[in-house]
């Protein structure tokens, strides 16, 4: 049986700050050994809905942002998933890439299942892939994409032959919640889908504040969390707004 090496590249993201999140993306790589694909986490380029949105979003492909991850793909030698804020023409979305280790552009895939009244600023995405790789069908979606009210979209890429789903994520609280257990709302329907079709999934998000918006002084905490083998194989990365955290995980695809 394939397996394929994930590495949870829990990072922290500073809102509104695109030339040092990327410079960060890059040298976290260089810790990163004996993994096939590294998951990174929801907009790590600029944030999750984050003001500036607008003003530095990226056309996919083609756009120096992507183009930059693209070559850390390259440079590495390794898979890359990560979130990226999408220009096309007048319209953004919130995106994730998946670049080979060659640095081709595989695909991207745009959220669907957007947070109402704290993401206005994102188009809502229309269509659903599932990739065939070396390593086995690999899906990919986005944070609320995986809520219960959502499953479908993890279910459809289920049928689709999804031996494996990777989220790239941005989880918050409040900061009442801060400190307070988590994950549960993400625990369920990830265990639902890897029991039901013999599925892994990864979601990975970034830490530190949130800067705008409805959700501005809440924090992204990680807690990225990792279920396979029919939900018998779990792992639940740090928690915390400083909680920055690189790890392995191992699915059979």
């Amino acid at each position: 049986m394939p397996t394929c090496t994930v590495a949870m590249m829990q990072i922290r993201v500073v809102p509104n700050a695109l030339e040092t999140n990327l410079e960060h993306m890059q040298q976290t790589l260089k810790r990163v050994q004996d993994a096939d694909i590294a998951l990174f986490p929801e907009c790590c380029d600029l944030g999750w809905a984050s003001a500036s949105a607008n003003k530095f979003a990226q056309p996919v492909p083609g756009g120096s942002t992507v183009q930059f991850m693209q070559g850390l793909a390259k440079q590495f030698h390794i898979y890359l998933v990560a979130g990226i804020t999408e220009r096309e023409g007048d319209k953004i979305f919130n995106t994730a890439v998946f670049i080979s280790k060659t640095g081709e552009l595989l695909g991207k895939y745009r959220k669907i299942n957007l947070v109402q009244n704290v993401e206005p600023m994102y188009e809502t995405g229309d269509r659903i892939r599932v990739y065939d790789t070396p390593m086995g069908k690999i899906g990919i979606d986005i944070c609320a994409d995986n809520l219960m009210p959502a499953i479908m979209i993890g279910e459809s890429m289920a049928k689709m032959g999804a031996r494996l789903i990777l989220a790239p994520s941005s989880w918050a609280v409040s900061p009442e919640r801060l400190n307070h257990a988590y994950g549960e709302e993400w625990t369920e329907p990830f265990t639902y889908l890897s029991r039901k079709y013999g599925i892994d999934i990864l979601s990975v998000s970034n830490v530190g504040p949130i800067a705008d918006g409805n959700w501005k002084g809440w924090s992204c905490i990680g807690n990225s969390i990792a279920i396979g083998n029919r939900g018998k194989k779990t792992a639940s990365l740090a928690y915390g707004e400083d909680a920055e955290e690189i790890r392995l995980f191992t699915c059979e695809l």
